[in-house]
């Protein structure tokens, strides 16, 4: 029995020859071909959009037949000159009011921050009069002595006392 009759292939194709090399057939080489055509195609429109473009397209002669033209005299009547009132000129009086406004409202300021000096100044000079009358030493009132009464004794009559204990 041959060896090669068992092992045919089930489906009935023939077997290739294992030498035999067949290329691959990839949707990659469709969709490069239509790509291919495409771009051919839009770069030949482009040749041609500027082929005629370039080419030369004279404008009708209408100017040769057209009326010459006349100007008409204005209906509107002239301009009137007014009194006018420079904008500039209100503004530097609004400014030099302003100004000397600030200035008296700074004069005030700087009048009540003087007598507030002066008034914080007087403040002080007080305290410190008041202090320096409670810082001078005055006697303390002896009210031990009120209670009982210190009575001098003779130097004797005490050492015998103290010898005795």
């Amino acid at each position: 029995m041959p060896v090669g009759e068992a092992w045919a292939p089930a489906n009935g194709k023939a077997a290739i020859a294992s030498g035999e090399a067949r290329p691959f057939s990839l949707q990659t080489d469709a969709r490069h071909d239509l790509y291919e055509a495409t771009l051919q195609e839009r770069l030949r429109a482009a040749e041609e959009d500027l082929r005629k473009s370039r080419e030369f397209h004279a404008r009708s002669a209408d100017v040769v037949h057209k009326q010459k033209f006349v100007p008409a005299k204005s209906t509107k009547p002239l301009t009137e000159v007014s009194a006018y009132e420079i904008r500039s000129e209100k503004r530097a009086e609004e400014r030099r009011k302003w100004e000397a406004a600030a200035a008296a409202a700074r004069a005030d300021r700087e009048r009540q921050q003087r007598q507030a000096e002066i008034e914080k100044l007087k403040r002080e000079a007080e305290e410190i009069a008041a202090l320096r009358k409670s810082m001078v030493p005055h006697a303390r009132p002896a009210t031990v002595l009120k209670a009982k009464p210190f009575k001098p004794q003779l130097a004797s009559a005490r050492s015998a006392t103290c010898t005795k204990a």
